[in-house]
């Protein structure tokens, strides 16, 4: 800047003066108009372009930081991705290795269960007498009252509600534990079908002894449609492939599906009483 300042008093010198300094005010306002118009402009226009060249210095950095911070997103986002991906890993291998384990042993603790006998309680001596008049005994087996959902329908409306609710879910008791612990082990991976279908026919094809223990599963999906345990309902019909209503069928299913819901009824009847 301050050498475009002296060419430009140079060529004014030599072009309208002389070396001697003027006394004349008008000299000196001459002077200062040139100097404006040419050193002032030049200055404007240096400092325009010190601007632009400051502004895209700042956008290229900008522009590296961005990328930078992009990069190292990206790296965040693999490593979570990875550790993800190890979790699931780590829950399937899991799953796997306690299902290989355990599922047997819970396998025939459950058939045993089936053929169970479940008693009533000490104090429910009405209840036992039912019992005895359809089965011929106050003890039948978790498997013959599951196949006979109409006396339990009738029993629903005769008996205190606490008796029959606390009987049905004796009666479904392995069947819960393996209903749960089944679509749980779906839920981390759905491949685990095929291990579990050898025993439970979930594919419709023979399992290991030709029962279809599918069957308990299908009935016990009906009673929670009933009872609308939307949340099991749902496990039930994303995991093991069951109906989310079995009320246009006249079967077994159905008529489970009728005693949950009259079970349901009955406990809103209740809870109006109370109010």
């Amino acid at each position: 800047m301050a050498v475009a300042a002296s060419i430009f008093v140079a060529a004014y010198v030599l072009k309208f003066g002389s070396l001697n300094t003027s006394n004349d005010p008008g000299d000196w306002a001459d002077f200062a108009t040139y100097l404006s118009g040419t050193v002032g402009v030049s200055a404007v226009v240096a400092t325009l372009i010190v601007l632009v060249r400051t502004l895209c210095q700042q956008q290229e950095l900008l522009n590296s930081q961005e990328k930078m911070l992009n990069k190292q997103a990206e790296q965040i986002s693999l490593a979570e991705n990875q550790i993800k991906d190890e979790e699931v890993r780590r829950k399937v291998e899991l799953a796997y290795s306690n299902t290989v384990t355990m599922f047997p042993y819970m396998f025939e603790s459950f058939i045993k269960y089936l053929d169970k006998g479940i008693f009533p309680y000490a104090d429910e001596d009405g209840f036992a007498k039912e019992l005895v008049s359809e089965f011929g005994t106050y003890s039948p087996t978790a498997r013959e009252v599951i196949l006979n959902p109409d006396f339990v329908f009738r029993m629903v409306s005769e008996e205190p509600g606490e008796i029959i609710e606390s009987y049905i879910a004796r009666v479904f008791a392995r069947v819960e534990v393996v209903f749960e612990y089944v679509t749980k082990c779906l839920k981390v991976d759905e491949g685990m079908k095929d291990y579990f279908s050898i025993y439970l026919d979930l594919e419709d094809d023979k399992n290991i002894d030709n029962e279809d223990y599918d069957f308990y599963f299908r009935c016990y999906q009906a009673l929670l449609i009933g009872l609308e345990d939307r949340e099991s309902v749902c496990k039930g019909s994303k995991y093991l492939d069951l109906s989310d209503d079995f009320s246009s069928a006249n079967n077994e299913f159905s008529k489970w599906q009728k005693v949950g819901e009259a079970i349901e009824r009955r406990i809103e009847d209740t809870q109006i009483n109370l109010i």
